[in-house]
């Protein structure tokens, strides 16, 4: 997780010329209030576009996600299950 606040304390801080210490800050407090970075930019008054926020933010992903044949089976059978709408998130990490 420590990367992806990176990268968007990052976006944030070169998006809207900002200090590191700054824009960690913006970023800190719209997660703190809604878990959802973009919405609170933009509920703080900046103009965001969410597609290139997440490209931005989601950017070395290849470093930490890798394909667990098992899960991707598990969650094709859901998402047919319900009609093509379930979808799931995995966090796996190695130690």
């Amino acid at each position: 997780m420590a990367h992806v606040r990176a990268n968007a304390t990052r976006f944030i801080s070169e998006k809207y010329k900002l200090e590191w210490d700054e824009a960690e800050a913006v970023r800190a407090e719209a997660f703190a209030k809604a878990n959802q970075t973009v919405a609170v930019l933009r509920m703080l008054g900046y103009e965001v576009d969410a597609a290139e926020f997440a490209d931005f933010y989601r950017a070395g992903e290849d470093e930490y996600l890798i394909p667990i044949d098992d899960v991707i089976t598990a969650l094709t059978s859901l998402s047919a299950r319900y009609g093509g709408k379930a979808l799931g998130v995995v966090n796996h990490m190695n130690h």
